[in-house]
């Protein structure tokens, strides 16, 4: 249910950050690699400097999670 409303918001708001962050964590605890992988590499384009913590964990996130599909 989380991640529709997500994806809802993001149909609105395609663009925010902290959004697409917060799909990418709930895909990739819902085994659902591709897409987190799919929201994380988005959430890298949009987010600005000032997100530069949760841009490292995005980061290192989307390595595991592309290593998981090899």
């Amino acid at each position: 249910a989380a991640a529709r409303s997500l994806e809802r918001m993001l149909a609105i708001a395609p663009d925010r950050a902290e959004l697409l962050f917060e799909l990418g964590q709930i895909d990739a605890r819902l085994d659902k690699r591709r897409a987190a992988i799919a929201a994380f590499e988005r959430f890298l384009v949009v987010s600005d400097a000032a997100e530069h913590g949760l841009r490292q964990k995005a980061q290192a996130l989307l390595q595991d999670l592309r290593r998981g599909l090899n």
